[in-house]
């Protein structure tokens, strides 16, 4: 049991402490996770809004679930606690800063892609700093899957039907992977 102790002390020591960060730097590692999903689920506009519905769905479960593969890190978790559960994400992604068209309602510009985009780099060059490099990974790697599991919540065919992961969901997805100079993922 001491052992044991040891080892998780040791290792939770390791890890980035989300209180090692500025508040804005914590709010743009907060939020970079479903500013990713959105833009995904805005950049391909192919199902309509029955696949709009699937995707902010997808977007809300896949930050709670994508989070449960990522037990130990501290900065994953941070995401999660942050916004409440589910409920407190909820009113969040139906409305995000960095799609907000002036008039009280959201669309996808590219100066909306950019803004997440600046974002993906601002976060790599933070935690490049800040945060090991597991913890690093971990976090690009989660706010990937984020994104991809919106991509794969509807088809870009009528009523939601067709091929789950688009190209233009793909191409949206390297862009991010890139900003985050991170491998891309199979998508």
């Amino acid at each position: 049991m001491q052992r044991f102790r040891k080892l998780s002390t040791a290792r939770n020591a390791a890890q980035a402490d989300p209180g090692e960060f500025t508040e804005d730097e914590r709010e743009l590692l907060e939020d970079l996770p479903i500013a990713v999903g959105m833009a995904v689920s805005y950049g391909d506009k192919g199902g309509g809004p029955i696949s709009d519905r699937r995707e902010f769905g997808a977007l809300l479960r896949a930050l709670h679930d994508v989070s449960r593969g990522f037990y130990g890190n501290l900065l994953i978790h941070r995401v999660f606690e942050k916004h409440g559960g589910l409920a407190g994400v909820n009113v969040r992604a139906m409305r995000h800063e960095d799609f907000d068209d002036g008039f009280g309602g959201q669309r996808f510009t590219a100066d909306a892609m950019q803004r997440v985009l600046d974002k993906c780099v601002r976060a790599h060059e933070v935690l490049a700093k800040k945060a090991s490099r597991k913890d690093v990974d971990e976090y690009k790697r989660y706010v990937l899957i984020v994104g991809l599991k919106v991509a794969e919540a509807s088809g870009s065919g009528p009523l939601g039907t067709g091929q789950k992961v688009s190209a233009r969901e793909r191409e949206i997805l390297d862009g991010l992977a890139d900003a985050l100079q991170f491998p891309r993922l199979m998508w």
